[in-house]
């Protein structure tokens, strides 16, 4: 694991005016590392980089942050505090680092169904403001469509194996292992159908309610901007549904996932082929998850625990089929036009 850069280092790189003290700051974010950062009565987050090591892929979401807090949002956005040398990267040993203002409020969870309306509402609003930026690629980073690079230690995952997960080939495994095969393979088919037809814009890329901040009961920022990039808008509805309904831990999940839809649909519409495509979305976005995962799992050489993601995307999925037909027409209550 990467060690955090030392105080001193980062009094070196801030002008914070004061000396730094710096701890863990637990939360339920697990891709990136971040501590709290005090400084006289200041208050911030430092975030390590492990998701991105290119700069211009880091770089993407400062400028996208700094645009996005010019505009009139109803909740707040991080904005990045700049180094003694005008810049919002630091680097320190190889790695990238940022450095934010911490905003006030903490992370719900569980969310109530009040929660998860202001959730998706505040989606809704993100993404009428995010519908104006350019867009141009992200460097480095690509789409939920684009299966074989979500990850370049598995650049076909619809071919992974036993072996690879240094797994005996089992009946049970096997058994697994030819359903991610399958799945790999039909959700690649429908990216290259219905999902290039879907409306695009700049989209958050990892709406959870584990993304945004509470003062009290109200949502009062949106957070973690690190896979924003140009891609199919209802992805983020997809992401924040899977999150909203957490089919293997909380009760009531249709009641969960209208509470969502409602919050979202109160602000603006969905078009009725996205509302159609939600279903295949979900499980898009529970395997481009899983990809990622499993591939980081193989770039460190530590696999363990990789098939029991594959079981739990499997178990998910059968929901999912099981309940399609009551989620969808909750969906277009919530979100479709006609709605």
């Amino acid at each position: 694991m990467r060690p955090i850069a030392p105080a001193d280092a980062l009094a070196a790189a801030y002008d914070l005016g004061a000396a730094p003290a710096v701890d863990p700051l637990h939360g339920p974010g697990i891709s990136n590392r971040v501590w709290a950062v005090s400084a006289g009565d200041a208050a911030y987050v430092l975030k390590q980089y492990q998701t991105h090591s290119r700069g211009g892929t880091i770089l993407y979401e400062h400028r996208l942050l700094a645009w996005l807090a010019m505009r009139s949002l109803p909740f707040q956005v991080p904005t990045v505090q700049y180094t003694r040398r005008g810049e919002t990267l630091w680097w320190y040993e190889g790695v990238g680092y940022a450095l934010f203002p911490r905003l006030g409020g903490a992370a719900v969870w569980p969310p109530t169904l009040g929660h998860l309306e202001q959730i998706g509402a505040a989606l809704a609003h993100l993404h009428q403001t995010l519908v104006d930026y350019p867009r141009e690629p992200r460097p480095g980073l690509y789409g939920y469509g684009d299966l074989g690079r979500v990850h370049p230690a598995l650049p076909q995952p619809e071919q992974l194996g036993a072996a690879m997960l240094g797994l005996d080939e089992t009946g049970v495994v096997r058994d697994d292992l030819s359903w991610w095969q399958g799945e790999v393979g039909r959700l690649a088919r429908f990216a290259d159908t219905v999902y290039r037809r879907l409306p695009q814009q700049v989209i958050h890329g990892d709406y959870a309610p584990s993304n945004t901040l509470f003062v009290g009961d109200r949502l009062a920022a949106v957070v973690d901007f690190d896979m924003a990039l140009p891609d199919v808008r209802a992805m983020d509805v997809a992401a924040g549904l899977t999150f909203a309904l957490r089919v293997d831990e909380m009760p009531s999940p249709l009641a969960r996932a209208a509470a969502f839809c409602g919050g979202y649909g109160a602000v603006q519409r969905l078009t009725a082929a996205e509302v159609a495509a939600l279903p295949d979305l979900m499980a898009l976005r529970d395997v481009v998850s899983t990809v990622w995962w499993l591939g980081r799992g193989l770039a460190a050489g530590d696999v363990r625990g990789a098939l029991g993601r594959i079981v739990q995307a499997r178990r998910r999925r059968r929901w999912g089929i099981e309940h399609q037909a009551d989620l969808v027409a909750c969906c277009e209550a919530g979100l479709g036009e006609g709605g």
